[in-house]
Protein backbone atom coordinates (compact mmCIF):
# COMPACT_ATOMS: atom_id res chain seq x y z
CA UNK A 1 0.00 0.00 0.00
CA UNK A 2 2.49 2.09 1.19
CA UNK A 3 4.80 1.91 -2.35
CA UNK A 4 1.34 2.09 -4.00
CA UNK A 5 1.30 5.79 -2.25
CA UNK A 6 5.03 6.46 -3.86
CA UNK A 7 3.93 5.72 -6.91
CA UNK A 8 1.55 8.47 -7.07
CA UNK A 9 3.67 11.24 -5.69
CA UNK A 10 5.87 9.97 -8.32
CA UNK A 11 3.75 10.26 -11.16
CA UNK A 12 2.22 13.38 -9.94
CA UNK A 13 6.05 15.00 -9.75
CA UNK A 14 6.77 14.01 -13.21
CA UNK A 15 3.58 15.01 -14.58
CA UNK A 16 4.30 18.31 -12.35
CA UNK A 17 7.10 18.67 -14.04
CA UNK A 18 6.45 17.98 -17.37
CA UNK A 19 4.02 20.66 -17.46
CA UNK A 20 6.66 22.88 -15.83
CA UNK A 21 8.88 22.20 -18.45
CA UNK A 22 6.50 22.69 -21.61
CA UNK A 23 5.18 26.50 -19.95
CA UNK A 24 8.84 27.22 -20.17
CA UNK A 25 9.77 25.55 -23.26
CA UNK A 26 6.79 26.87 -25.10
CA UNK A 27 7.00 30.63 -23.98
CA UNK A 28 10.81 31.10 -25.17
CA UNK A 29 10.87 28.98 -28.20
CA UNK A 30 6.78 29.53 -29.35
CA UNK A 31 7.59 32.97 -29.44
CA UNK A 32 10.80 33.18 -30.56
CA UNK A 33 10.25 30.83 -33.50
CA UNK A 34 7.21 33.40 -34.13
CA UNK A 35 9.90 36.61 -33.79
CA UNK A 36 11.98 35.15 -36.17
CA UNK A 37 9.02 34.04 -38.57
CA UNK A 38 7.31 37.39 -38.62
CA UNK A 39 8.57 39.05 -41.57
CA UNK A 40 7.37 36.02 -43.81
CA UNK A 41 3.85 37.39 -43.06
CA UNK A 42 4.43 40.33 -45.02
CA UNK A 43 3.60 38.64 -48.64
CA UNK A 44 0.32 39.94 -49.91
CA UNK A 45 -0.46 41.95 -46.27
CA UNK A 46 -2.41 45.18 -46.95
CA UNK A 47 -0.91 48.44 -45.29
CA UNK A 48 -4.88 49.19 -44.16
CA UNK A 49 -4.13 49.02 -40.64
CA UNK A 50 -2.00 52.51 -41.21
CA UNK A 51 -5.13 55.20 -40.64
CA UNK A 52 -4.63 58.21 -43.24
CA UNK A 53 -4.73 61.62 -41.37
CA UNK A 54 -8.30 63.49 -42.48
CA UNK A 55 -8.26 66.69 -40.67
CA UNK A 56 -5.39 68.75 -41.47
CA UNK A 57 -4.92 71.53 -38.91
CA UNK A 58 -7.54 71.16 -36.70
CA UNK A 59 -5.80 69.15 -34.14
CA UNK A 60 -3.69 70.59 -31.28
CA UNK A 61 -1.20 68.95 -29.57
CA UNK A 62 0.43 69.48 -25.97
CA UNK A 63 3.25 67.54 -24.60
CA UNK A 64 3.19 66.10 -20.70
CA UNK A 65 6.83 65.91 -20.01
CA UNK A 66 6.60 66.03 -16.55
CA UNK A 67 5.12 63.42 -14.04
CA UNK A 68 3.15 65.55 -11.60
CA UNK A 69 1.82 67.17 -15.15
CA UNK A 70 0.74 64.20 -15.95
CA UNK A 71 -1.48 63.47 -13.19
CA UNK A 72 -2.93 66.18 -13.38
CA UNK A 73 -4.28 66.21 -17.06
CA UNK A 74 -5.66 62.77 -16.04
CA UNK A 75 -7.82 64.40 -13.85
CA UNK A 76 -8.54 67.43 -15.74
CA UNK A 77 -9.26 65.25 -18.77
CA UNK A 78 -11.66 63.19 -16.91
CA UNK A 79 -13.44 65.91 -15.28
CA UNK A 80 -14.63 67.02 -18.61
CA UNK A 81 -16.24 63.83 -19.97
CA UNK A 82 -19.87 64.40 -20.76
CA UNK A 83 -20.77 61.04 -22.15
CA UNK A 84 -17.98 58.67 -22.67
CA UNK A 85 -14.72 57.75 -21.64
CA UNK A 86 -12.27 55.11 -23.31
CA UNK A 87 -9.03 53.44 -20.90
CA UNK A 88 -6.40 51.64 -22.13
CA UNK A 89 -3.69 50.51 -20.01
CA UNK A 90 -0.98 48.46 -19.45
CA UNK A 91 -1.02 48.47 -15.80
CA UNK A 92 -3.71 50.01 -14.06
CA UNK A 93 -2.74 49.39 -10.00
CA UNK A 94 -4.16 49.66 -6.70
CA UNK A 95 -1.44 52.08 -5.29
CA UNK A 96 -1.82 56.42 -4.54
CA UNK A 97 -1.79 57.79 -8.47
CA UNK A 98 -3.83 54.67 -9.23
CA UNK A 99 -6.75 55.05 -6.94
CA UNK A 100 -6.39 58.28 -7.17
CA UNK A 101 -7.29 57.75 -11.41
CA UNK A 102 -10.00 55.03 -10.29
CA UNK A 103 -11.70 57.81 -8.04
CA UNK A 104 -11.89 60.15 -10.87
CA UNK A 105 -13.34 57.81 -13.10
CA UNK A 106 -15.49 56.45 -10.81
CA UNK A 107 -17.04 60.27 -10.60
CA UNK A 108 -17.25 60.14 -14.21
CA UNK A 109 -19.60 56.91 -14.20
CA UNK A 110 -22.05 58.68 -10.89
CA UNK A 111 -22.42 61.37 -13.49
CA UNK A 112 -23.67 59.10 -16.26
CA UNK A 113 -20.45 58.75 -18.38
CA UNK A 114 -19.86 55.35 -20.44
CA UNK A 115 -16.77 54.20 -18.45
CA UNK A 116 -15.14 51.50 -20.75
CA UNK A 117 -11.55 49.91 -19.42
CA UNK A 118 -9.22 47.76 -21.23
CA UNK A 119 -6.22 45.83 -19.26
CA UNK A 120 -3.56 43.71 -20.48
CA UNK A 121 -3.98 39.96 -19.14
CA UNK A 122 -0.89 39.36 -17.65
CA UNK A 123 -1.29 42.49 -14.80
CA UNK A 124 -4.94 41.67 -15.06
CA UNK A 125 -3.94 38.63 -13.76
CA UNK A 126 -1.46 39.18 -11.08
CA UNK A 127 -2.52 42.34 -10.12
CA UNK A 128 -5.92 43.66 -11.14
CA UNK A 129 -8.40 40.25 -10.07
CA UNK A 130 -6.75 41.27 -6.50
CA UNK A 131 -7.17 44.93 -6.55
CA UNK A 132 -10.28 45.98 -4.21
CA UNK A 133 -10.18 49.24 -5.91
CA UNK A 134 -9.94 48.00 -9.48
CA UNK A 135 -13.00 44.84 -8.57
CA UNK A 136 -15.00 47.71 -6.99
CA UNK A 137 -14.44 49.60 -9.98
CA UNK A 138 -15.83 47.31 -11.88
CA UNK A 139 -19.35 46.90 -10.28
CA UNK A 140 -20.31 50.60 -10.86
CA UNK A 141 -23.20 50.97 -12.73
CA UNK A 142 -22.01 52.28 -16.55
CA UNK A 143 -18.60 51.43 -15.64
CA UNK A 144 -17.25 48.01 -18.03
CA UNK A 145 -13.55 46.25 -17.90
CA UNK A 146 -12.53 43.78 -20.46
CA UNK A 147 -9.05 41.58 -20.34
CA UNK A 148 -6.63 41.50 -23.64
CA UNK A 149 -5.00 37.93 -23.68
CA UNK A 150 -5.76 36.72 -20.21
CA UNK A 151 -2.99 34.53 -19.23
CA UNK A 152 -2.99 30.80 -20.61
CA UNK A 153 -2.36 27.49 -18.67
CA UNK A 154 -2.22 25.14 -22.32
CA UNK A 155 -0.39 27.32 -24.57
CA UNK A 156 2.40 29.31 -22.84
CA UNK A 157 3.84 31.01 -26.11
CA UNK A 158 0.27 33.13 -26.53
CA UNK A 159 1.06 34.81 -23.30
CA UNK A 160 4.45 36.80 -24.71
CA UNK A 161 1.69 38.59 -26.78
CA UNK A 162 1.13 41.72 -24.39
CA UNK A 163 -1.08 44.96 -24.62
CA UNK A 164 1.69 47.77 -24.65
CA UNK A 165 -1.11 50.52 -25.48
CA UNK A 166 -1.85 53.49 -23.15
CA UNK A 167 -4.45 56.03 -23.96
CA UNK A 168 -7.60 58.01 -22.74
CA UNK A 169 -10.00 59.05 -24.82
CA UNK A 170 -12.73 61.74 -23.61
CA UNK A 171 -15.78 62.09 -25.62
CA UNK A 172 -15.06 63.19 -28.96
CA UNK A 173 -12.45 66.05 -28.71
CA UNK A 174 -9.82 64.79 -26.29
CA UNK A 175 -7.23 62.59 -25.54
CA UNK A 176 -3.90 61.82 -23.78
CA UNK A 177 -1.33 59.13 -25.54
CA UNK A 178 2.03 58.24 -24.68
CA UNK A 179 3.87 55.79 -22.55
CA UNK A 180 2.59 55.95 -19.26
CA UNK A 181 0.80 53.47 -17.13
CA UNK A 182 -1.57 54.54 -14.35
CA UNK A 183 0.29 53.96 -11.54
CA UNK A 184 3.05 55.48 -9.10
CA UNK A 185 5.95 54.13 -11.16
CA UNK A 186 5.20 56.99 -13.93
CA UNK A 187 2.90 59.13 -12.32
CA UNK A 188 3.15 62.16 -9.43
CA UNK A 189 6.23 63.79 -8.10
CA UNK A 190 7.42 60.45 -6.66
CA UNK A 191 7.40 58.65 -10.03
CA UNK A 192 10.62 56.01 -10.78
CA UNK A 193 9.95 56.15 -14.81
CA UNK A 194 10.27 59.82 -16.09
CA UNK A 195 8.51 58.97 -19.70
CA UNK A 196 6.42 61.57 -22.44
CA UNK A 197 2.59 61.71 -23.55
CA UNK A 198 0.76 64.15 -25.12
CA UNK A 199 -2.70 65.93 -25.58
CA UNK A 200 -4.67 65.76 -28.41
CA UNK A 201 -7.53 68.40 -28.73
CA UNK A 202 -9.40 68.05 -31.92
CA UNK A 203 -11.21 71.47 -32.88
CA UNK A 204 -13.95 70.02 -35.02
CA UNK A 205 -14.73 66.94 -33.73
CA UNK A 206 -17.19 65.67 -36.68
CA UNK A 207 -14.26 65.28 -38.56
CA UNK A 208 -12.51 62.24 -38.34
CA UNK A 209 -8.50 62.95 -37.76
CA UNK A 210 -6.60 61.02 -35.41
CA UNK A 211 -9.14 60.76 -32.48
CA UNK A 212 -11.80 59.50 -34.47
CA UNK A 213 -8.92 56.57 -35.59
CA UNK A 214 -7.64 55.70 -32.34
CA UNK A 215 -11.12 55.86 -31.04
CA UNK A 216 -12.01 53.11 -33.82
CA UNK A 217 -8.50 51.35 -32.74
CA UNK A 218 -9.62 51.08 -29.65
CA UNK A 219 -13.30 49.76 -30.96
CA UNK A 220 -11.49 47.13 -32.94
CA UNK A 221 -9.53 46.28 -29.76
CA UNK A 222 -12.74 45.80 -27.29
CA UNK A 223 -14.33 43.58 -29.91
CA UNK A 224 -11.26 41.48 -30.52
CA UNK A 225 -11.15 37.71 -30.38
CA UNK A 226 -8.28 37.97 -27.60
CA UNK A 227 -10.11 40.31 -25.42
CA UNK A 228 -12.54 38.56 -22.82
CA UNK A 229 -15.13 40.53 -20.52
CA UNK A 230 -14.22 39.85 -16.74
CA UNK A 231 -16.27 39.79 -13.58
CA UNK A 232 -14.64 40.38 -10.47
CA UNK A 233 -16.83 42.38 -8.48
CA UNK A 234 -16.53 42.99 -4.87
CA UNK A 235 -18.90 41.60 -2.65
CA UNK A 236 -21.54 44.99 -2.14
CA UNK A 237 -20.52 45.33 1.78
CA UNK A 238 -16.95 45.32 0.34
CA UNK A 239 -17.35 47.11 -2.24
CA UNK A 240 -19.34 49.96 -0.34
CA UNK A 241 -16.52 50.82 1.68
CA UNK A 242 -14.15 51.24 -1.99
CA UNK A 243 -17.05 53.63 -3.20
CA UNK A 244 -16.96 55.74 -0.02
CA UNK A 245 -12.81 55.63 0.10
CA UNK A 246 -13.08 56.88 -4.33
CA UNK A 247 -15.52 59.96 -3.16
CA UNK A 248 -13.67 60.67 -0.36
CA UNK A 249 -9.95 60.88 -2.68
CA UNK A 250 -12.04 62.42 -5.22
CA UNK A 251 -13.30 65.35 -2.76
CA UNK A 252 -9.55 66.49 -1.78
CA UNK A 253 -8.40 65.97 -5.47
CA UNK A 254 -7.94 70.03 -5.37
CA UNK A 255 -5.18 69.42 -3.01
CA UNK A 256 -4.03 66.20 -3.07
CA UNK A 257 -3.29 66.67 -7.27
CA UNK A 258 -2.56 70.70 -7.64
CA UNK A 259 -4.47 72.17 -10.23
CA UNK A 260 -6.38 69.57 -11.34
CA UNK A 261 -9.73 70.73 -10.46
CA UNK A 262 -8.95 74.38 -12.51
CA UNK A 263 -10.84 74.65 -16.05
CA UNK A 264 -8.11 74.20 -18.94
CA UNK A 265 -8.41 76.29 -21.86
CA UNK A 266 -7.35 73.53 -24.21
CA UNK A 267 -6.97 75.90 -27.58
CA UNK A 268 -4.41 78.38 -25.35
CA UNK A 269 -2.83 75.49 -23.98
CA UNK A 270 -1.83 73.76 -26.78
CA UNK A 271 0.29 74.17 -30.10
CA UNK A 272 -1.61 73.86 -33.72
CA UNK A 273 -0.28 71.06 -35.99
CA UNK A 274 -0.47 70.24 -39.67
CA UNK A 275 -1.98 66.80 -39.22
CA UNK A 276 -1.32 63.94 -37.20
CA UNK A 277 -1.58 60.07 -38.15
CA UNK A 278 -1.62 57.03 -35.87
CA UNK A 279 -0.38 54.06 -36.95
CA UNK A 280 -1.51 51.33 -35.32
CA UNK A 281 -1.26 47.43 -36.02
CA UNK A 282 -3.51 44.86 -36.44
CA UNK A 283 -4.96 43.31 -33.52
CA UNK A 284 -4.50 39.99 -34.11
CA UNK A 285 -1.69 39.07 -31.86
CA UNK A 286 -1.22 35.62 -33.46
CA UNK A 287 -0.66 37.24 -37.33
CA UNK A 288 1.60 40.33 -36.68
CA UNK A 289 4.37 40.99 -38.78
CA UNK A 290 6.94 43.73 -39.39
CA UNK A 291 4.90 46.36 -41.37
CA UNK A 292 4.38 48.39 -37.93
CA UNK A 293 8.05 48.63 -38.06
CA UNK A 294 8.71 48.91 -41.34
CA UNK A 295 6.17 51.94 -41.49
CA UNK A 296 8.60 53.20 -39.03
CA UNK A 297 11.77 52.94 -40.60
CA UNK A 298 10.56 54.82 -43.56
CA UNK A 299 10.25 57.92 -42.31
CA UNK A 300 13.80 58.05 -40.92
CA UNK A 301 15.20 56.39 -44.19
CA UNK A 302 16.07 59.47 -46.50
CA UNK A 303 16.41 61.93 -43.94
CA UNK A 304 18.61 64.14 -42.62
CA UNK A 305 18.54 63.37 -38.92
CA UNK A 306 16.51 60.85 -36.85
CA UNK A 307 17.00 61.37 -32.88
CA UNK A 308 15.09 58.18 -31.24
CA UNK A 309 14.56 57.82 -27.85
CA UNK A 310 14.18 54.50 -26.10
CA UNK A 311 14.55 52.89 -22.82
CA UNK A 312 16.70 50.10 -24.66
CA UNK A 313 17.81 48.66 -27.42
CA UNK A 314 16.95 45.32 -28.34
CA UNK A 315 17.53 44.79 -31.89
CA UNK A 316 17.33 42.14 -34.37
CA UNK A 317 19.30 41.71 -37.56
CA UNK A 318 16.34 43.24 -40.15
CA UNK A 319 16.22 46.26 -37.38
CA UNK A 320 19.62 46.70 -37.05
CA UNK A 321 20.06 46.62 -40.97
CA UNK A 322 17.88 49.28 -41.45
CA UNK A 323 19.46 51.49 -39.24
CA UNK A 324 23.02 51.24 -40.57
CA UNK A 325 21.03 51.23 -44.26
CA UNK A 326 19.85 55.00 -43.14
CA UNK A 327 23.11 56.05 -42.07
CA UNK A 328 24.23 54.82 -45.31
CA UNK A 329 22.29 56.97 -47.29
CA UNK A 330 23.45 59.96 -44.84
CA UNK A 331 20.51 59.86 -42.27
CA UNK A 332 22.33 61.13 -39.09
CA UNK A 333 20.66 58.79 -36.31
CA UNK A 334 21.14 59.12 -32.81
CA UNK A 335 20.00 56.92 -30.42
CA UNK A 336 19.16 58.14 -27.06
CA UNK A 337 18.77 55.90 -23.84
CA UNK A 338 19.76 54.84 -20.60
CA UNK A 339 23.49 54.15 -19.51
CA UNK A 340 24.18 50.40 -19.19
CA UNK A 341 26.52 51.42 -15.90
CA UNK A 342 22.91 51.98 -14.19
CA UNK A 343 19.73 51.30 -16.51
CA UNK A 344 17.13 49.24 -14.42
CA UNK A 345 16.75 46.99 -17.10
CA UNK A 346 19.78 44.48 -17.13
CA UNK A 347 18.37 42.53 -20.05
CA UNK A 348 18.89 45.83 -21.72
CA UNK A 349 21.96 47.16 -20.45
CA UNK A 350 23.92 43.57 -21.32
CA UNK A 351 22.45 43.55 -24.50
CA UNK A 352 23.29 47.04 -25.11
CA UNK A 353 26.80 46.07 -24.26
CA UNK A 354 26.95 42.60 -26.67
CA UNK A 355 26.13 45.19 -29.28
CA UNK A 356 27.31 48.58 -28.96
CA UNK A 357 30.17 48.01 -31.42
CA UNK A 358 28.54 47.25 -34.15
CA UNK A 359 26.26 49.67 -33.99
CA UNK A 360 28.68 52.07 -33.56
CA UNK A 361 30.86 50.71 -36.52
CA UNK A 362 27.43 51.36 -38.81
CA UNK A 363 27.52 54.75 -38.04
CA UNK A 364 25.02 55.71 -35.48
CA UNK A 365 25.38 57.60 -32.39
CA UNK A 366 24.60 56.14 -29.08
CA UNK A 367 23.77 58.57 -26.42
CA UNK A 368 23.15 57.29 -22.76
CA UNK A 369 21.09 58.89 -20.30
CA UNK A 370 22.88 59.08 -16.55
CA UNK A 371 20.18 61.66 -14.60
CA UNK A 372 17.01 60.27 -12.70
CA UNK A 373 14.27 59.47 -13.01
CA UNK A 374 15.66 56.75 -15.27
CA UNK A 375 14.97 57.44 -18.91
CA UNK A 376 11.58 55.60 -20.28
CA UNK A 377 10.42 57.67 -23.28
CA UNK A 378 9.73 56.30 -26.60
CA UNK A 379 9.49 58.71 -29.33
CA UNK A 380 11.32 59.83 -32.83
CA UNK A 381 11.94 63.14 -33.91
CA UNK A 382 12.60 63.44 -37.59
CA UNK A 383 14.22 66.17 -39.30
CA UNK A 384 12.53 69.55 -38.23
CA UNK A 385 8.95 68.97 -38.30
CA UNK A 386 8.45 65.40 -37.34
CA UNK A 387 7.80 63.57 -34.27
CA UNK A 388 6.59 59.87 -33.58
CA UNK A 389 5.52 59.63 -29.96
CA UNK A 390 4.37 56.49 -28.72
CA UNK A 391 4.16 53.14 -26.78
CA UNK A 392 7.20 51.33 -29.73
CA UNK A 393 9.98 50.60 -28.09
CA UNK A 394 13.55 49.92 -30.01
CA UNK A 395 13.34 45.97 -29.44
CA UNK A 396 12.11 43.25 -30.78
CA UNK A 397 8.84 42.88 -28.18
CA UNK A 398 7.52 45.70 -29.73
CA UNK A 399 8.40 45.09 -33.18
CA UNK A 400 6.91 41.22 -33.00
CA UNK A 401 5.04 40.79 -30.39
CA UNK A 402 3.21 43.37 -28.28
CA UNK A 403 0.58 45.78 -29.29
CA UNK A 404 2.18 48.89 -30.26
CA UNK A 405 1.01 52.09 -32.01
CA UNK A 406 2.45 55.60 -32.74
CA UNK A 407 1.63 58.54 -33.39
CA UNK A 408 2.95 60.81 -36.15
CA UNK A 409 2.54 64.52 -35.39
CA UNK A 410 3.75 66.90 -38.09
CA UNK A 411 3.94 70.32 -36.90
CA UNK A 412 7.44 72.57 -36.21
CA UNK A 413 6.68 74.54 -33.17
CA UNK A 414 6.01 70.80 -31.42
CA UNK A 415 8.81 69.12 -32.80
CA UNK A 416 11.21 71.79 -31.92
CA UNK A 417 10.00 71.44 -27.99
CA UNK A 418 10.41 68.56 -28.23
CA UNK A 419 14.01 68.20 -29.33
CA UNK A 420 14.88 71.02 -27.07
CA UNK A 421 14.15 69.10 -24.29
CA UNK A 422 15.83 65.96 -25.74
CA UNK A 423 18.98 67.32 -26.19
CA UNK A 424 19.24 69.06 -22.95
CA UNK A 425 18.61 64.72 -22.24
CA UNK A 426 22.35 64.52 -24.03
CA UNK A 427 23.85 66.97 -21.84
CA UNK A 428 23.29 64.46 -18.74
CA UNK A 429 25.01 61.76 -20.46
CA UNK A 430 27.42 60.37 -22.67
CA UNK A 431 27.58 60.46 -26.38
CA UNK A 432 29.08 57.21 -28.26
CA UNK A 433 30.56 57.60 -31.95
CA UNK A 434 32.41 55.53 -33.86
CA UNK A 435 34.66 58.89 -35.24
CA UNK A 436 34.81 60.86 -32.07
CA UNK A 437 34.94 58.34 -29.07
CA UNK A 438 33.04 59.11 -26.21
CA UNK A 439 32.06 62.52 -25.13
CA UNK A 440 31.21 63.32 -22.16
CA UNK A 441 28.08 65.92 -21.61
CA UNK A 442 28.21 69.50 -19.68
CA UNK A 443 25.83 68.32 -17.09
CA UNK A 444 26.59 64.63 -16.74
CA UNK A 445 27.86 62.83 -13.72
CA UNK A 446 29.35 60.14 -14.81
CA UNK A 447 28.73 56.66 -12.31
CA UNK A 448 31.26 53.85 -12.96
CA UNK A 449 29.91 50.43 -13.63
CA UNK A 450 29.87 48.16 -9.92
CA UNK A 451 31.28 44.97 -10.07
CA UNK A 452 28.24 43.52 -9.13
CA UNK A 453 26.68 44.62 -12.31
CA UNK A 454 29.62 43.24 -14.61
CA UNK A 455 28.88 40.09 -12.69
CA UNK A 456 25.30 40.29 -13.60
CA UNK A 457 25.88 41.14 -17.16
CA UNK A 458 28.28 38.19 -17.50
CA UNK A 459 25.52 36.28 -16.29
CA UNK A 460 22.85 37.27 -18.28
CA UNK A 461 25.22 37.32 -21.28
CA UNK A 462 25.35 33.81 -21.14
CA UNK A 463 21.29 33.56 -21.82
CA UNK A 464 20.82 36.55 -24.17
CA UNK A 465 21.78 34.87 -27.39
CA UNK A 466 18.51 32.51 -26.13
CA UNK A 467 15.94 34.74 -24.71
CA UNK A 468 16.50 38.52 -26.29
CA UNK A 469 13.42 38.06 -29.02
CA UNK A 470 11.45 37.69 -26.12
CA UNK A 471 12.52 39.91 -22.98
Amino acid sequence: MEKRKHKWYFYLLMALLCYVVWMVVGFFVGTMVKVHTASENNEGSSPEWVTEETAYGTERVLAVTDSEDALKVRIQLIREADSRIDLCDFNLKDDTTGKQVMAALADAADRGVKVNILLDGLHARFGGYTSKSLRALSGKENVEIRVYNPINWILPWTNNYRLQEKFLIIDNDLYLYGGRSNNDTFLGESALLNDMEVVVYETQPKLQGSLYNLRQNFNALWNCKEVHAKSFRLPSGSAEKVYSEFKSLYKDIGNTVPGSTKPVDWEAETLSTDYITLYAPKTDSLNRNTMFWDAMSEKILGADSALISTPYLVLDDKMEAEFLSATDGGTNVTMLTNVYATTYDLWGGTDFLKHREELLYGGLKLAQYYGSPAYSRRCILVDENTTLVGTMSMDMRSAYLNTVTMLDIEGYEFNQLVRTEEEARITKGILDTQIGGISVGTECKVVPISTRRKIAYHLIGLLDPLVRSVL
